[in-house]
């Protein structure tokens, strides 16, 4: 009796049975024009190399400068003596006035009134001599509103006089000085008080008259 087993069908995989993964995953060779196989890079490398490129092409961060460290780079401007003069005294004024003052080479250069000086910070010369007056970079008491400004107490200004002769009165006169015309009277103000001195039996006598504050 004959049995052809040859003759069976090979047996097909069950319907709606999926092929294994393993069969998808793998890549097909590829076949080269010689005939030779040859494996196809696997998606693992392929991302590897994408990553390389990318972090390569992306520039760092320390590298952009920020713009704050520019900001910082730029150094604040100084304000000048003459913008100080006009506007409310702050700090950075006081290094507006100079340290040191020197006499001007002439009377006429002398800017009487103007600033010329902070009290406490700049050194002054006692007196510039002219032949037309003498001339004094000095702190000048303030005698204005109850509310004076840092500048208007602090300020020095450049005050000037004419030539005092032996016999005109001094600069200030004081009780019990001693004074050479019998009869002289020197009168003298400051901010709210005015002093009369006079000249009797060789010394200064002096009164003090003191005013009402100004509004």
């Amino acid at each position: 009796m004959w049995a052809c087993v040859a003759c069976q069908p090979a047996q097909s995989p069950e319907r709606g049975t999926a092929p294994s993964s393993s069969a998808t995953m793998t890549a097909a060779p590829a076949i080269t024009s010689a005939g030779v196989a040859t494996a196809e890079p696997t998606a693992s490398a392929a991302l590897t190399a994408s990553a390389a490129l990318t972090a390569s092409a992306a520039p760092t961060a320390s590298a952009a400068p920020t713009a704050s460290a520019s900001a910082a780079a730029a150094p604040r401007a100084r304000p000048t003596m003459e913008a100080c003069v006009q506007t409310i005294f702050t700090p950075d004024c006081a290094q507006a006035f100079p340290e040191k003052v020197a006499c001007p080479a002439k009377f006429s250069e002398v800017p009487v009134g103007a600033y010329c000086g902070l009290a406490g910070r700049t050194s002054a010369p006692i007196a510039c001599r002219y032949e037309e007056g003498t001339c004094k970079c000095k702190q000048v008491g303030y005698c204005g509103g109850v509310a004076p400004t840092m500048l208007q107490q602090m300020g020095m200004t450049w005050v000037c006089a004419a030539p005092r002769s032996p016999a005109a009165c001094p600069e200030q006169a004081a009780p019990g000085t001693h004074c050479l015309t019998a009869g002289q009277v020197c009168d003298y103000g400051s901010c709210g008080s005015a002093t009369q001195c006079s000249c009797s039996a060789g010394k200064y006598r002096c009164t003090t008259r003191v005013m009402s504050t100004p509004p």
